[in-house]
């Protein structure tokens, strides 16, 4: 549906998960150096629980005006929102696990190293260092 504004959460009722990413929206906030009280939480909650919520571009104006109270916040909000709420700007990790015979190579090898083994490799290597 082209044209249409990009809906995030029912207006009328927002959900449990409505909630639990405004938690999560707020945590990443406060990673950010963004100062978030318990009120502006609250108020949050009531945005997201009114007709600003419907729209991101209404909910992103309110949101912004509740959470940003220096001009640092203000202009690193915009971007935080869309990477968070519209999933635009984020970097995805993918972490690869070693194949499965270097797995079973590297736990063999642990197992065949005796008792202390790494306790005394750095005590030698730490010795070595000081003569």
């Amino acid at each position: 549906m082209a044209g249409e504004p990009h809906r995030l959460v029912d207006a009328a009722c927002p959900s449990e998960l409505a909630l639990t990413r405004l938690v999560h929206f707020t945590q990443v906030l406060r990673r950010n150096a963004f100062i978030i009280g318990l009120k502006e939480s609250e108020d949050a909650a009531r945005v997201l629980a009114s007709d600003a919520a419907s729209r991101a571009a209404t909910l992103r104006a309110a949101l912004k005006s509740i959470f940003c109270a220096r001009r640092s916040d203000w202009d690193k909000f915009d971007d935080i929102f869309a990477a968070y709420w519209l999933d635009r700007g984020r970097r995805r990790i993918v972490r690869m696990s070693p194949h499965p015979r270097a797995q079973a190579r590297a736990a063999a090898q642990a197992l065949a190293r005796p008792a202390g083994w790494a306790a005394g490799r750095r005590a030698r290597s730490d010795q070595q260092g000081r003569h």
